[in-house]
């Protein structure tokens, strides 16, 4: 289960997911011309916001996926343990 939830942070986002892509997804599919038009225009404010939601949620994402492999090294040191013991279920 970490191991997926790890991929899915990991995993690029290129815009796919949101009505609107910013950045370099967005920037992607514009011709040169149309980027100086993109870039005339001041919408830095938006993009800091939405790139930091993306952010947030990608490193929630991360911390539950570390959270989720320390529970699992808990569950095999802690079998490790009781089988070194020789307790059997």
């Amino acid at each position: 289960m970490a191991s997926l939830v790890l991929l899915t942070v990991v995993r690029p986002n290129l815009g796919g997911r949101v009505a609107q892509p910013v950045g370099f997804p967005a920037w992607a599919a514009l011709t040169a011309g149309e980027v100086l038009d993109a870039m005339a225009v001041d919408e830095r404010a938006e993009h800091i916001a939405a790139l930091s939601r993306i952010a947030v949620t990608k490193h929630r994402a991360l911390q539950h996926a570390v959270d989720l492999t320390r529970a699992a090294i808990a569950c095999g040191v802690l079998a490790a343990l009781l089988t070194a013991a020789g307790v059997t279920a």
